[in-house]
C-alpha cells in the first residue's frame, strides 16, 4: 500500500521555532531556551517544564533525547508555547512508563509540538481542554510506541468540559489500547461541547478507534487511519475502528481522508456510535480501502457523502444515498499528506 504511506501525516514544520506573529491570540512576552538554562541531552526534563512552561512564555527545547516522567505541562494557561527545535529532533523517553498530565487553556492560545515520545506505556493520556475562549494547537507531537496490552491508554483525550477549540495537526499515534486521538467526549455536553480539528494526522493500529470525534462543527481532514495489524487490547476487548463519530454533534465533517483496513480483525472503517447517529455532517473526498468483512461506512441518514471512493477485497457497503465515484474520484488530498517514508522515520 505505497499510496497509503504517501498519504500519511505531514512531516514539515507545522510548529516553527517561533510562532508569535501568526496569531493575535498567541503573543508570549518571554522566550526561554531550555538549553540556555541548563538542560542537556539525557537529562530529566520534567523539572525544567514545571519551572518554565508558564503563561506568557514560549519554551524552546533544543534537539536531543530527554527522560520524561510524564509531567510538567499543567502550569501554562494562556499565550504560551512548548516548541521542539524541529520536527523529529526532540525525543522524550518515558522514564516512569506513563504520562498523565493536563493541558488547559483559559483564554488565549497554547501551542505545543515538535516532540516525539518513546516507550510503550500503561494508564496514560495527555488530557487537553480549553474554556470557551481558549484554543490549543498541538502539532507534530508523535507517539510511535503506543501502550502495552490489556490497558486503557490513549495519546490524547479531550474531556466533556472542553468548550473552545483544539487542533491536532500533523501528529502520529500508533499502537494504543484505548483510542489514538480520543476527542468525542465534548459532544456529550448539553451545548454539544467544544470544537475539535484533526488535520494531517496519521493514526495507525489503535484499538477502539484511531480518531474519535463528535462535538458540533468538528472536522477530521487530510488524515490517514490505517489498521494493518492487531492492536493492543483494552480490558473490554478489541475493536479497531478507523474514524468513529461517537457523539451526536451537528455540522461534523470528514474530508480529504483515507481509511485503510487490511487486518481482518479490524472494525468498521468509518463508524457511528449510538449517540453519534443523532447528529449530522458530511463525508467528502474520502477513500476507504477495506479488506475486512465489516461494512465500509455505516453513516446515519442525516449525513451526506460526496465523492466517496470505496475499494478492496472486503465489504464495500456504504449508505445508499452516498455519491460514490469509483475509479473516477479526484483524490487531490493524496498530494497534501507529505512524506512517503513517514512510517520509517517514526520508528
Amino acid at each position: 500500500m505505497t499510496g497509503a504511506v504517501a498519504a500519511a501525516a505531514t512531516a514539515g514544520a507545522v510548529i516553527p521555532a517561533s510562532t508569535a506573529a501568526q496569531s493575535p491570540e498567541y503573543d508570549p512576552s518571554e522566550t526561554v531556551n531550555l538549553g540556555e538554562v541548563g538542560l542537556s541531552d539525557g537529562d530529566q526534563i520534567d523539572p525544567y517544564l514545571s519551572e518554565y512552561f508558564r503563561s506568557g512564555v514560549e519554551v524552546r527545547v533544543p534537539a536531543g533525547t530527554y527522560r520524561w516522567g510524564g509531567g510538567g505541562l499543567g502550569a501554562a494557561r494562556r499565550n504560551a508555547g512548548l516548541i521542539g527545535e524541529r520536527d523529529g529532533a526532540v525525543v522524550l523517553e518515558t522514564s516512569s512508563g506513563r504520562y498523565r498530565d493536563t493541558i488547559r487553556a483559559a483564554g488565549g492560545e497554547l501551542r505545543i509540538g515538535n516532540l516525539t515520545v518513546h516507550g510503550a506505556v500503561r494508564r496514560s493520556r495527555i488530557r487537553v481542554e480549553t474554556d470557551a475562549s481558549g484554543r490549543i494547537l498541538i502539532g507534530n507531537w508523535h507517539f510511535p510506541d503506543g501502550s502495552q496490552t490489556n490497558d486503557r491508554s490513549r495519546a490524547f483525550y479531550a474531556p466533556r468540559a472542553h468548550a473552545g477549540e483544539i487542533e491536532f495537526r500533523g501528529c502520529y499515534v500508533h499502537g494504543f489500547s484505548d483510542n489514538g486521538i480520543y476527542a468525542s467526549s465534548p459532544g456529550f455536553n448539553d451545548a454539544r461541547g467544544g470544537r475539535i480539528v484533526v488535520d494531517r494526522c496519521f493514526a495507525h493500529n489503535n484499538n477502539i478507534a484511531g480518531i474519535r470525534v463528535g462535538s458540533d462543527n468538528s472536522v477530521v481532514r487530510n488524515c490517514t487511519v490505517m489498521n494493518d495489524a492487531r492492536s493492543p487490547r483494552a480490558p473490554t476487548g478489541r475493536n479497531q475502528r478507523g474514524i468513529w463519530v461517537r457523539t451526536g454533534g451537528d455540522g461534523v465533517r470528514i474530508e480529504n481522508c483515507e481509511v485503510i483496513h487490511l487486518y481482518e480483525g479490524a472494525g468498521i472503517p468509518i463508524n457511528f456510535g449510538r449517540h453519534g447517529r443523532n447528529g449530522s455532517g458530511t463525508i467528502e473526498d474520502v477513500r476507504v480501502y477495506n479488506n475486512t468483512g465489516a461494512v465500509a461506512i455505516n453513516a446515519p441518514r442525516a449525513w451526506s457523502g460526496e465523492n466517496v471512493h470505496v475499494e478492496g477485497d472486503g465489504n464495500l457497503r456504504v449508505p445508499s444515498g452516498f455519491d460514490t465515484c469509483g475509479n473516477g474520484c479526484d483524490h487531490s488530498f493524496s498530494q497534501n499528506h507529505g512524506r512517503s517514508d513517514v512510517l520509517a522515520w517514526h520508528r
